[in-house]
């Protein structure tokens, strides 16, 4: 029983752990998209004041398709912590079915424990009812036998 607790509560913490982790990994690769998106939107400025040096007007289109990429890369920055948040959601939404199923299985496992030392007191204690019923049938053969040996005794000493 205390090894089951045991094995239960390592279970938990190394589920509370890989959670833990998991967000760790959520927070890492956020600020990796951050970085990008920050360094996209770096290279457009650049880009842009390249253009705004220039006059070119190559670079008004080109800048146009700097900021429509930047503006994709930041929904998918958008789209990806959605995604990692949900992740994380559904993680942790694991770990607290698995605490659950953890503590059901615990509680199973001490109702089984508690049924069995009843159902062992009830032994017992029919035993010890036995052996007081053996006890008292041996005394009363006993008492029957010594009865017997008196009355063997008196038919003796009538007979001398």
């Amino acid at each position: 029983m205390q090894q089951e607790e045991l094995n239960l509560e390592i279970e938990e913490k190394a589920l509370v752990e890989a959670l833990h982790q998991e967000e760790l990994n959520v927070e890492i690769e956020e600020k990796s998209l951050v970085e990008a998106l920050q360094q996209e939107e770096l290279n457009v400025e650049i880009e842009e004041k390249h253009c705004s040096a220039t006059g070119r007007i190559e670079c008004g289109n080109r800048r146009e398709a700097l900021v429509e990429a930047l503006q994709q890369e930041e929904l998918n920055v958008e789209i990806e912590e959605k995604a990692l948040f949900e992740d994380l959601q559904q993680e942790e939404l694991n770990v607290e079915i698995e605490e659950k199923a953890l503590v059901e299985a615990l509680q199973h496992e001490e109702l089984n424990v508690e049924i069995e030392e009843k159902a062992l007191v009830e032994a017992l204690q029919q035993e010890e009812l036995n052996v007081k019923i053996e006890e008292k049938a041996l005394v009363e053969v006993l008492q029957q036998e010594e009865l017997n040996v008196k009355i063997e005794e008196k038919a003796l000493v009538e007979v001398l």
